[in-house]
């Protein structure tokens, strides 16, 4: 790879669960994530989310999987799509 050539591309398609009454605040947590897109939600509290690397972070995207279990209401976390290259 040269100087020149584009940063590696890590995204990661997930299924987010939450609790429906805390969907809101799951919400607002997600998207202090960077790099992370809420693409749908419904009123039972799944949410399809996306998160791309964004910087040169050392930290694998599917590696935050365990901090969005973390977040308060949060029910469970899939993985759906991955792909580094």
């Amino acid at each position: 790879m040269n100087a020149t050539a584009e940063q590696p591309i890590d995204i990661c398609g997930l299924v987010v669960l939450s609790k429906p009454e805390q969907t809101t605040d799951v919400r607002q947590q997600l998207n202090t994530i960077p790099g992370l897109l809420i693409h749908a939600s419904d009123a039972r509290g799944r949410m399809a989310v996306t998160i791309e690397n964004q910087t040169e972070s050392t930290i694998p995207v599917h590696h935050h999987m365990d901090s969005i279990r973390a977040i308060g209401g949060v029910v469970d976390v899939s993985l759906a799509y991955s792909h580094c290259e």
